[in-house]
């Protein structure tokens, strides 16, 4: 298990095997999008194949972060891996779908 925090974010990562599991609490904007696209970019080079991303802690993201988890898709596909969005906050949830990458990104239809 690792973390990367700063003021308004704070990320913990834990790897199991050859995947990880990201999960974000706080907010990420254009503060805080590079230390999640850090981390991602660590967690898919130490693990790949698969991460897992958690944003049911992120009360707020803006287009940055949404470009950050965009980024690290197209890097982990290129490695021969993945990234999906595996849960979000109703906010996040509302930026990604009106994005229209929900699928793209394979987060789960809301209940």
């Amino acid at each position: 298990m690792s973390d990367n925090t700063s003021n308004q974010l704070e990320i913990t990562v834990e790897h199991s095997g050859d995947a990880a599991t990201v999960a974000v609490i706080g907010e990420v904007d254009l503060d805080s999008s590079l230390a999640l696209a850090e981390t991602l970019a660590l967690a898919g080079a130490r693990t790949a194949p698969v991460v897992s991303l958690d944003l049911t802690g992120v009360r707020y993201m803006d287009s940055t972060g949404l470009r950050a988890i965009l980024e690290a898709k197209h890097d982990a596909e290129r490695a021969g891996g993945n990234l999906t969005v595996i849960a979000a906050s109703n906010i996040v949830r509302r930026l990604i779908e009106i994005s229209g990458v929900a699928q793209l990104l394979g987060l789960p239809a809301s209940d």
